[in-house]
């Protein structure tokens, strides 16, 4: 497999735990992101793959439909054969925190690469991962790749999946394109399997309680303002989840002629629930600025271990060597391996892979 747009390797561990589940062996040949820190992480945990970190438009610079250009085929040269794609191309386009070019952001652009990466290298499947707002961008990305990938012999499926459905103890919606050459897809991977437990945030972090290293990056939260450090003490010793508006700044305030009526934005500075999934964690979780990312019964943000357990990575999964904003990045960005995993087992059922 190769993982294009692969960040520090959230897919390919997904896939690679649901490939061990069958006694099938995974080899992750090309990791590509410009991210290198990120790909630093994935070399760490997946050994022998080959790291490419130049712009992907720079390299796979065809047209579909049209022969390999001279740089597709060097890289065609370089891995052989090919059965699986993944890839999260760049989400901030499309996603609800970018009110400036939503729809229409350049990067958008980059999931077509992905359908170019498919049409030349051929690979029996492929797996495309978005934030879910994707169906909205106005170059229509999803419904192009989708219809090209099928004028070329492959079955599509898309949709979205919220990660409390699937294990993952965060309320993460993520888009998902799935194409294969080997059977008709169906619908299943969107479907709420039966008998999931919800797991709460709880279920992922209540064994850290009293892990805490403030010489340790992984088990240790960013230093709070003095004012973000009152707020969340505030919630702590009221035992409230939401910050009342006379505690906020003003510009988060809202008035009539009588009086306050509330706040915009009511999870920032929110605190999360210990009985629920957490709320979807981005880059921004180890600031109580920038959502409700306040530890249930702690009065600080998460640290980058609980980060990473709420987006279902593993303890082993090696993160070290690298400064926060580094980790806090690669984390808010990941594709959760449960989700990665749940595609994977639905796509490689022994019935729907060939004996090959």
């Amino acid at each position: 497999m190769i993982d294009l747009f692969s960040g520090c390797g959230g897919i390919t561990l997904g896939v690679e735990a649901a490939c061990n589940e069958m006694n099938v062996h995974l080899n992750p040949v090309i990791a590509w992101d410009i991210f290198e820190a990120a790909t630093d992480v994935y070399s760490k945990n997946f050994s022998g793959c080959i790291i490419r970190s130049e712009p992907i438009e720079t390299i796979i610079d065809g047209e579909r439909g049209e022969p390999p250009t001279r740089s597709e085929k060097l890289f065609m040269e370089t891995i052989g054969e090919i059965q699986l794609i993944v890839g999260g191309p760049p989400c901030q386009g499309n996603s609800n925190l970018n009110n400036h070019t939503r729809g229409t952001d350049e990067r958008n652009l980059l999931y077509l690469r992905m359908a170019r990466v498919i049409e030349i290298l051929k690979p029996d499947y492929a797996i495309i991962e978005n934030v879910a707002g994707v169906r909205r961008a106005q170059q229509d990305v999803v419904t192009e790749t989708n219809n090209w990938l099928e004028s070329i012999g492959y079955s599509t499926v898309e949709g979205l999946i919220n990660g409390k459905h699937v294990g993952v103890p965060q309320m993460r919606k993520r888009h998902f394109t799935i194409a294969s050459k080997q059977n008709d897809l169906v619908l299943e991977a969107f479907q709420q399997r039966e008998g999931v437990e919800i797991r709460p945030i709880s279920w992922a972090i209540q064994d850290l309680l009293d892990v805490y290293d403030e010489d340790d990056v992984l088990n240790s939260a960013s230093k709070a303002t003095k004012t973000n450090q009152e707020r969340m003490n505030y919630l702590i010793e009221n035992d409230v989840h939401n910050l009342p508006s006379e505690e906020r700044p003003i510009c988060h305030q809202k008035y009539d002629e009588h009086g306050p009526t509330g706040n915009t934005y009511p999870a920032v500075y929110g605190r999360m629930y210990w009985d629920l999934p957490a709320p979807t964690i981005t880059t921004g979780y180890s600031c109580n600025g920038r959502g409700r990312f306040v530890h249930p019964k702690l009065p600080r943000c998460l640290t980058v271990r609980e980060a990473a357990r709420v987006q279902s990575f593993p303890d082993y999964f090696d993160f070290s060597g690298h400064k926060r904003t580094n980790l806090n990045r690669m984390i808010g960005n990941a594709v959760p391996p449960l989700m990665a995993k749940h595609i994977a087992q639905i796509l490689f059922k022994p019935t729907n892979v060939s004996e090959n």
